[in-house]
């Protein structure tokens, strides 16, 4: 009889074996993430650069993350991850912005699906880079509104404080 050791693979695992449904759908999420959200984050971070700010993409086994700073200051978190369903998985999205005046990022969204999967039967395979992008803008024109709309509000109160300033003057 052969020495069983001498057969067997060194790390343990039985190369004839069908792989896992958990180890399956991780290799077509990573593969989505290298093929589909790196590159529409680097579209992404190539556009927002044309505009002064600066972008970092963070890859990770679990999801994929783009941060996008003005000046310094973060403006969004947008991240990507998985999300398992019995007969599939999808992308989930979770996105932070920091408030005007605040030091920490409050959860705009968390846990909304990258595309409304109920509407429509889509796969991860078939998700395309334009989706994520449509997605991004979608938050970030959010996230550019409520700044401006809490500049305005500051900009207000400024000009209501002085006024008052200057009328008790008189």
């Amino acid at each position: 009889m052969a020495n069983w050791r001498l057969s067997s693979p060194a790390n343990g695992s039985n190369s004839n074996a069908p792989i896992s449904r958990a180890a399956a759908e991780q290799a077509e999420f990573t593969a989505f993430l290298n093929d589909v959200v790196k590159v529409a984050y680097e579209d992404i971070s190539a556009r927002v650069s044309e505009q002064g700010r600066t972008s970092t993409i963070h890859m990770a086994v679990s999801g994929c993350s783009l941060t996008i700073s003005n000046n310094g200051v973060d403006e969004i978190y947008y991240h990507i991850y998985r999300y398992a369903l019995p007969n599939r998985i999808f992308p989930y999205v979770e996105v932070k912005f920091k408030e005007r005046g605040s030091r920490n990022l409050r959860v705009s969204r968390t846990g909304s699906p990258l595309l409304d999967f109920n509407k429509s039967n889509i796969t991860i395979k078939e998700i395309t880079k334009e989706h994520v992008i449509a997605s991004f803008d979608r938050y970030y024109n959010d996230v550019l509104s409520a700044m401006a709309e809490a500049q305005a509000s500051e900009a207000a109160e400024r000009e209501e404080y002085s006024y008052d300033k200057k009328a008790e003057q008189e």
